[in-house]
């Protein structure tokens, strides 16, 4: 309303109205007050004794569904909202405690100035297209979205304060280029474990010596693989169509569709009698008890393990098929049951690292030997030492042209740069071959000692080359200013997180956990000078009645 009152601001009643407002706004939020002014009803959560209003957490719920395409109420993204609104309300009180303030006139002028409020032949602010887009578009009243606009100056006078504060040094600067643009290359040789599992067989006094000497190894691999073990009773109905045809497939879905409705509210078996397409069909769609491991369609899958007992999926699409299953029930198995399958699979598994490893080691030895020449060599498959030897290379070249190509075991990663999680190109995550590449391998010692291992492979590597840039390209760069914004703008988010954490840490915050429970939530409807809660319409049980704020400040109160 405030622009509204702006083009209205010559009547002495308008005045007289504001500075009502003004005075209210100050007794009830000004400084020291730190009490919120929310009537009966709930609210999402309070920081500091201000409140988060279950409107605004509504609110953004559904704008994130929207935006995202009725993208399932989950756990995780009430979660997401929730700490958003806290820390958005946290930066919001800190920045007012800290003596910033934005005027009435700025929250005018920002406003104003938007676009999507503007007319498009005139460009200029209409106050009922604001009203609109904010009550509709926003789906939030007027009050509520200037104090939002309030807010988020308050913020931004904060931030640009902070970071016009900053200043990184060249040496600061050619640290941080040197990191980010030295690359390396690397050779690797990976040996995989499970190319080793058919080579061993363990014998019954094996298993017995595991038994009585890994007692918890075994305990905690059952623990982590009993999910694995789970056994699901599950009925399905499978409506096909033919491939390929556009028509016939949008006709089976609607089947499909139809089918599933009546599989939810009726008798399942019964359902799947009558409609399946499936072998399965005359045993009411029963599959039996099946583990995870068993269902051949990954999407199905998925769907036995997220539903509950008794639970009918959605439709499932998988080509040619639409398949709606249902879980019955579940049941867990005892370590008894599957401790000798459990047990060999563990031996298996670490005599099969051990072949690895050992296999890895060997290569290392014969590498390190010539660190100059490629891991081919050690490996056996270079051509040119093959036939260093030969008289006749010709017959040599034609013999190799007559045997069955092998793929190389050898690789390279390609230039790479540094990152701190290890990430490396074709290998994946190990942080101490992420730091041999950079620091300890050089041209004279350019094989690793040691065979490392990442994702579940045993490697073994060796160093093709490492570049550093040179102090030309740096002061080129440093020229266009991009490397000094890059790092302002990167020190000036650590400022601010840092700063955000620590007034986190001394805040009092309280959530009402009811909200972290996804349900279905509808946008609430708003109405002009209304709170959100208030303007859900007739017969709705709103949650609470205003949404408090930070102090407005009149516009001799701006500060900075």
């Amino acid at each position: 309303m405030l622009g509204y009152m702006r083009e209205q601001r010559r009547s002495i009643l308008i005045y007289a109205f504001f500075s009502i407002i003004i005075v209210t706004f100050v007794l009830s939020f000004g400084p020291g007050s730190g009490a919120s002014c929310v009537k009966a009803g709930q609210s999402a959560a309070k920081v500091n004794g201000e409140a988060i209003s279950a409107t605004e957490f509504e609110t953004r719920l559904v704008r994130l569904r929207e935006l995202y395409g009725d993208r399932k109420d989950s756990k995780e993204m009430r979660e997401q909202i929730m700490n958003g609104l806290i820390t958005e309300r946290l930066f919001a009180q800190a920045a007012h405690e800290a003596g910033f303030r934005a005027s009435d006139e700025e929250v005018i002028e920002t406003i104003e100035k938007q676009p999507q409020f503007q007319t498009k032949k005139t460009k200029a602010f209409s106050y009922e297209r604001y009203k609109q887009i904010v009550n509709w578009g926003e789906r939030t009243s007027v009050a509520e979205f200037e104090e939002r606009t309030r807010r988020r100056l308050i913020a931004e006078k904060l931030d640009g304060t902070v970071r016009s504060l900053l200043w990184a040094s060249e040496g600061e600067l050619w640290s941080e280029f040197e990191e980010k643009n030295r690359t390396a290359n690397l050779e690797y040789v990976a040996f995989d474990p499970k190319d080793y599992e058919k080579q061993f067989k363990l014998t019954p006094e094996e298993a017995q010596k595991w038994k009585t000497t890994k007692r918890k190894e075994i305990d905690d691999a059952f623990a982590k693989r009993k999910a694995d073990y789970r056994e699901y009773f599950v009925r399905q109905i499978v409506i096909g169509y033919e491939a390929g045809n556009d028509a016939k497939k949008d006709e089976a879905r609607k089947k499909a569709d139809e089918v599933r409705a009546l599989a939810k509210s009726g008798d399942f078996a019964e359902v799947a009698k009558k409609e399946s397409h499936d072998t399965t069909k005359e045993k009411g769609g029963e599959l039996g008890w099946v583990k995870l491991s068993t269902i051949a369609a990954d999407q199905v899958r998925n769907e036995v393990l997220l539903m509950k007992d008794g639970d009918v999926s959605r439709v499932v699409d998988e080509p040619g098929r639409f398949f709606v299953v249902k879980r019955e029930k579940h049941r867990d198995v005892e370590l008894k049951q599957v401790e000798d399958d459990l047990i060999a699979d563990l031996a298996r598994a670490a005599a099969s690292k051990e072949k690895a490893k050992a296999d890895a080691a060997t290569l290392i030895a014969k590498a390190a030997a010539d660190p100059k020449k490629s891991l081919k060599v050690a490996a056996g498959e270079d051509d040119a030492e093959k036939t260093k030897d030969n008289k006749d290379g010709k017959k040599a070249g034609k013999e190799k042209d007559s045997e069955k190509e092998k793929e190389s075991r050898v690789k390279e990663t390609g230039d790479f740069g540094w990152n701190a999680h290890g990430r490396l190109v074709g290998i994946g995550t190990s942080k101490a071959l992420m730091k041999a590449a950079f620091k300890s391998l050089s041209d004279e010692k350019a094989v690793h000692p040691t065979p490392e291992e990442a994702d579940g492979k045993v490697y073994v590597v060796r160093l093709v080359k490492r570049e550093t840039p040179n102090a030309a390209r740096f002061a080129e760069e440093l020229k266009k200013k991009g490397l000094r914004k890059e790092r302002l703008d990167m020190k000036g988010w650590q400022t601010m997180m840092g700063w955000q954490e620590a007034v986190r840490s001394r805040a009092k915050v309280e959530r009402n956990t009811s909200f972290l429970l996804p349900e279905r939530v509808e946008a609430p409807e708003k109405r002009e000078g209304t709170s959100g809660a208030s303007a859900a319409g007739a017969g709705a049980k709103p949650r609470i009645q205003i949404t408090p704020s930070p102090e407005p400040a009149r516009r001799d109160d701006a500060r900075r």
